[in-house]
């Protein structure tokens, strides 16, 4: 099967709904923007391997290009779940977690996950420095309410507290009005950029579920040449693969 060929692939797959290599014709519906034929490809792959990782990614991101972030959280979950290492997926789950708004300790435990894979990962690094500034403003807060709720002898005094209070308060939802259009950006822009590069990912999952190393290792190769890369995480996913090689006695 031509895996880049999008009309043979979907030949084979009509003959066989049961292929491992459906998240593969997901991904050219989805990268087509045929959000439609991508989630129903994934629904009827799902359907016959409920815990296929490549799968379930795709469908994550299905899900994500329709804005449907919460039961893409919960599909990015049960991926972490069935294999904690899936790092794409600690990726994706960081900005959905992002735009959903989730709690600050939620958002830190993700961005930590992902430092401890990649310790170096500037994404995850910029988010936990936002966030810490976040928690130390926090404090500063609480000291203006309690000294807005000290009991005030005269009137003239509680309308003076109360201009001083607005003016105090007025600086910090002028940074909230600039933050939350970037959140809302930050999901959309990240599947503009990381669709494309996580395409032959993808490929090389599926690859890797079939035990088809040296093909996977092909694909890596391929992926190298091209510009704007991370070359570190191809060749940590080149290290995994050529272990899998040995333990499987193929090297």
């Amino acid at each position: 099967v031509d895996l880049t060929n999008l009309e043979h692939l979907e030949f084979y797959f009509a003959d066989n709904f049961d292929t491992t290599l459906f998240p593969v014709l997901s991904e050219h519906y989805l990268l087509s923007e045929d959000l439609d034929r991508a989630g129903q490809v994934c629904e009827i792959g799902l359907g016959y391997d409920k815990d296929s990782l490549p799968g379930l990614f795709l469908q994550a991101r299905v899900l994500m290009a329709r804005k449907d972030l919460q039961h893409a959280e919960l599909c990015l979950k049960k991926i972490i779940e069935l294999d904690p290492s899936f790092f794409n997926a600690y990726l994706l789950l960081a900005e959905v977690q992002s735009g959903l708004k989730r709690s600050q300790a939620i958002l830190m435990k993700c961005y930590n996950a992902i430092l401890e894979m990649d310790p170096g990962n500037k994404r995850a690094l910029q988010a936990i420095g936002k966030l810490k500034k976040k928690r130390s403003r926090k404090p500063r807060k609480k000291q203006q309410a309690a000294k807005a709720i000290k009991p005030k002898p005269k009137k003239r005094a509680k309308k003076t507290l109360q201009k001083k209070q607005v003016a105090k308060k007025s600086p910090p939802k002028k940074r909230a009005m600039r933050k939350k259009p970037a959140t809302a950006e930050a999901v959309a822009l990240s599947e503009l950029e990381v669709s494309p590069k996580l395409a032959t990912f993808t490929l090389v999952a599926v690859l890797k579920s079939q035990k088809l190393y040296e093909q996977a290792l092909e694909v890596l190769a391929k992926m190298s040449s091209k510009q704007g890369v991370d070359k570190k995480r191809i060749a940590k996913e080149k290290k995994i693969i050529m272990d899998l090689l040995k333990s499987s006695g193929s090297a």
